[in-house]
C-alpha cells in the first residue's frame, strides 16, 4: 500500500498590523519643514536676483552717504576735488546725507548676480548628487549624500563679504576728500557761514547703521519711531 505524506493543516492568519517606525513622524515633520524652507530659500534668491540685475540696468545709481558733521542748517558741501553736493535730509535724527554717484553700488549689485547664480547652480548639483546616493555611499570614507557645495560656497561667501566690508568700512567713498567745506545758513543770522569738516571712515559700526536704515527704509514709522 502506497504511503501518503500527511501534511499539517495550515490557517491563514489575519493581517497583521503595518508597525511604523518610532521617529517615522518626526522624520517626516523635518523632511516637509525643510522642503518648506528650501522654496522659501530658493524663492528669496530668486527675487533677490532679479532685483540685481534690474538694479544693474538704471543709468544712474545714485547712493546716500550721510554725516553728522551736514547738520545743524548744512545747505551744501564742497570736497577737496572742487565738487559740490547739496545736503539731503535724513530720515535719522541727527545726520544728514549727500547724494553720491553709485560706482560701487554697481559693482556691488554684478557681485550679487554672480554670487546668486553660482549659489542656485550649487543648489542644483547637490540636489541631484542627494538624489542619486544614499546614506551608504562614500568617496574617501565620507558621506557623499550631503550638500557639499552649498556648505562650503556658503562659509566662502561669508568670507568674502566680511573682507570686503572691512576694507570698504576703512575708506571714504569714493570722490570724497577727508577734509571737505560745509555751508550754513541759520534763520537768526544774515549771511551763512562756511566750516572746514574733517571727516572719518564709518567704520563697521557705520556700515551697519547704514545696511540697517536701507534693509528697514519702507517700514517707515515703525522702525525710524517718528
Amino acid at each position: 500500500m502506497a504511503e501518503v505524506d500527511q501534511q499539517p493543516l495550515v490557517h491563514p492568519e489575519p493581517d497583521q498590523p503595518l508597525n511604523l517606525h518610532p521617529g517615522a513622524l518626526r522624520y517626516a515633520m523635518v523632511a516637509l519643514t525643510s522642503f518648506i524652507f528650501a522654496l522659501m530659500l530658493i524663492a528669496l534668491q530668486l527675487i533677490g536676483l532679479y532685483a540685481a540685475v534690474q538694479g544693474r540696468r538704471q543709468k544712474d545709481i545714485r547712493v546716500n552717504w550721510c554725516s553728522p558733521a551736514f547738520r545743524d542748517f548744512a545747505v551744501a558741501v564742497t570736497t577737496g576735488n572742487c565738487d559740490k553736493f547739496n545736503v539731503i535730509e535724513s530720515s535719522s535724527n541727527g545726520i544728514g546725507c549727500i547724494s553720491l554717484p553709485g560706482d560701487q553700488q554697481r559693482d556691488w549689485l554684478l557681485g550679487t548676480i554672480i554670487a546668486l547664480s553660482v549659489a542656485l547652480a550649487c543648489q542644483i548639483f547637490d540636489t541631484v548628487l542627494m538624489l542619486l546616493t544614499n546614506s551608504d555611499t562614500r568617496w574617501r570614507a565620507v558621506k557623499a549624500q550631503r550638500p557639499w557645495l552649498t556648505m562650503f560656497g556658503g562659509v566662502i561667501m561669508l568670507v568674502v563679504l566680511m573682507v570686503f566690508g572691512v576694507f570698504n568700512a576703512k575708506d571714504l567713498p569714493k570722490g570724497v576728500t577727508e577734509t571737505v567745506w560745509i555751508y550754513r545758513i541759520e534763520p537768526s543770522r544774515a549771511m551763512g557761514r562756511v566750516c572746514r569738516g574733517i571727516l572719518n571712515p564709518p567704520g563697521l559700526r557705520g556700515v551697519n547703521i547704514g545696511y540697517m536704515d536701507g534693509l528697514f527704509e519702507s517700514w517707515r514709522k515703525v522702525y525710524y519711531g517718528h
